[in-house]
């Protein structure tokens, strides 16, 4: 269950983050809502997942920040911020171990370090996404003896937006995935995770929901 546990923490409190870029044409400011459904190889471990099956995820993106807020049955609240710009991200967690919050930091060494181990491929499929034409990118990633694939349906009109734990991608695809698919083994648990955007709103948004400053009453992880 602590296995179950820590994946379910990793891949939902996956940061959106988006990184600038000198395109003027490009959407750089908004709101998200993505769902998410994962499987699992494993009945016990699949009965658990069952219950994120169509959780929305709201992101709030904004020149390079952004706020991903996610409600897990199991986690509790989950907010992630990250400013793409200095490649800092904050995670704040209010669930049943309490109120608690954890940093990150990506230098460039570690960047480096970690563009080594992804392979991207431009695929020959496209896909049509909330009416924005999509291309097909697979990326592999080998990480702590883990391989990890993604098959990626991303458009170029909105600037990339990753996972904090996929921060590294903006390096090497130029664009935002509105469709993405995951699959990885973990002990032996062969896993896949789907998400999807919903919707996509071009609005401004306020300057205080990428505030990194953690609240008197939260503990650091």
């Amino acid at each position: 269950m602590k296995k179950l546990i820590n994946f379910t923490f990793i891949y939902l409190i996956s940061i959106i983050i988006v990184s600038c870029n000198d395109k003027p044409t490009r959407t750089n400011e908004g709101v998200i809502t993505s769902k998410q459904t994962i499987y699992s190889s494993i009945p016990e471990v699949q009965e658990q997942f069952d219950k994120y099956d169509n959780t929305p995820i709201k992101t709030y993106f904004k020149n390079g920040k952004s706020r991903v807020e996610i409600t897990s049955p199991i986690v509790g609240n989950i907010i992630g911020i990250v400013d793409a710009n200095t490649m800092k991200s904050i995670s704040f967690i209010n669930g049943p171990s309490g109120k608690l919050f954890t940093k990150n930091e990506l230098d460039n060494d570690r960047l480096d370090e970690l563009l080594k181990n992804i392979s991207v491929e431009v695929g020959s499929e496209t896909k049509v996404v909330l009416g924005y034409e999509c291309q097909q990118y697979i990326v592999t990633i080998d990480q702590d003896s883990n391989k990890i694939r993604m098959e990626m349906f991303v458009t170029p009109e909105i600037e990339p937006v990753f996972s904090g734990e996929q921060l590294e991608l903006y390096k090497k695809i130029d664009g935002f995935p509105m469709y993405m698919v995951m699959e990885m083994n973990q002990f032996g648990n062969e896993l896949k995770r789907i998400t999807e955007v919903v919707d996509l709103e071009v609005v401004e948004v306020s300057d205080d929901k990428f505030d990194m400053t953690p609240p008197e009453d939260y503990k650091e992880l």
